[in-house]
C-alpha cells in the first residue's frame, strides 16, 4: 500500500486546518480525498467537486514532478510540506503542456483544485521521477 493512502486522520485534519485559514480564509476546504497511487511515482485524481477539495501526496526531496490536467477548466495549488505555494495554475482545456517543475522538500506534498464552474470534473495525472 502507498503512503499517500495510509495517513493519519489527525495529521491529515490539521494540514486542512493550516492550508485553509493561510491560504483561504473565506472558503470552505472539503475533507481530504484520495489520491489513487498509480505506481509509487505515478498518481491520479479523477473527480467531480462543487468547492475547494484539499488531495495529498508523499514525493523526495529533489524529485522533479510534471502535472497534466483533462477535463473541465480548474485552478490548481501545489503546496510543499511546509506550507510554502510553489504553484497557483489555472488549467484551461485542452491543456497543451504539463507543468513541470521539481520538489525541495521530502513529505506530504498538498494539491488544492478549485472548481471554476458550479461543479467540475477533472483528472489530474502527477509523474514524478527522480534526478
Amino acid at each position: 500500500m502507498n503512503k499517500a493512502t495510509m495517513i493519519d486522520s489527525k495529521r491529515v485534519s490539521k494540514i486542512q486546518q493550516e492550508s485553509q485559514k493561510k491560504y483561504y480564509p473565506n472558503s470552505a476546504i472539503e475533507p481530504l480525498k484520495k489520491v489513487t497511487p498509480i505506481t509509487p511515482q505515478r498518481f491520479r485524481i479523477e473527480d467531480k467537486i462543487e468547492q475547494p477539495t484539499l488531495y495529498l501526496f508523499e514525493a523526495k526531496a529533489g524529485q522533479k514532478i510534471e502535472l497534466c490536467s483533462e477535463g473541465d477548466t480548474i485552478t490548481v495549488g501545489l503546496f510543499s510540506p511546509s506550507g510554502e505555494r510553489l504553484s497557483q495554475l489555472m488549467i484551461h482545456q485542452p491543456q497543451p503542456h504539463p507543468w513541470r517543475g521539481c520538489l525541495s522538500e521530502s513529505g506530504l506534498y498538498r494539491i488544492l483544485v478549485y472548481p471554476n464552474q458550479i461543479s467540475s470534473r477533472f483528472m489530474i495525472k502527477i509523474r514524478l521521477s527522480d534526478v
